[in-house]
Order: structure tokens, then C-alpha cells, then sequence
């Protein structure tokens, strides 16, 4: 069971303490590959939180009365380019659910 992280080596633990049969392989490796999907998930929302956090200091920004109409521009560009990013993840984490 080396290769099963500890928080489902637990579990395993408390089912074999309950009289419940070992885990076959496959069912590790079912586990496994459950667990390698979560960790490409949360890379992805990771990626996107990023992104989403940059377009608001974006944002943010343009607030400046200050500001001329082309740095504007350029601050949309990058909201744009930003939008572009996330809704491409999106896409590829609509990939990995279905």
C-alpha cells in the first residue's frame, strides 16, 4: 500500500479493521487514477483562480480617472487575453468531467 496516500491508506485501515476485505489492485488503481483526476482538477481551478485575480487588479486599475484612452486599451487587452485563458481552461476542465 505504499503507493496510496495516506488519507485513503487510512480509510483502507479502518475498513480492514471492520472485518472488510483487502483492496484488490484494481480497486487501487482505480483509486490512484481517482486521485491523479482531483489533482489535474485543482491545477486547472488553481490556474483559473489566478487569472480571475489578475483581471480584478486589472480592473481595479482602470478605476484611475487619471488614465489615458490608450492605456486603457491596453488594460482591456489584457482583461481579454485573461478572458481568453479562462475560458479555454474551462473548456479543458469540461474535458476532464465528461
Amino acid at each position: 500500500m505504499k503507493n496510496i496516500p495516506d488519507f485513503l491508506y487510512t480509510e483502507v485501515k479502518l475498513k480492514e479493521k471492520k472485518g472488510a476485505t483487502h483492496m484488490s489492485d484494481e480497486q487501487k488503481e482505480f483509486l490512484m487514477e481517482q486521485l491523479e483526476w482531483i489533482k489535474e482538477q485543482r491545477k486547472i481551478y488553481d490556474t483559473i483562480e489566478v487569472k480571475l485575480y489578475q483581471m480584478k487588479e486589472i480592473a481595479e486599475e482602470a478605476t484611475n480617472e487619471n488614465m489615458s484612452v490608450r492605456e486603457r486599451r491596453h488594460l482591456q487587452e489584457q482583461i481579454d487575453e485573461l478572458k481568453n485563458d479562462v475560458d479555454i481552461l474551462f473548456k479543458k476542465l469540461h474535458k476532464i468531467l465528461h
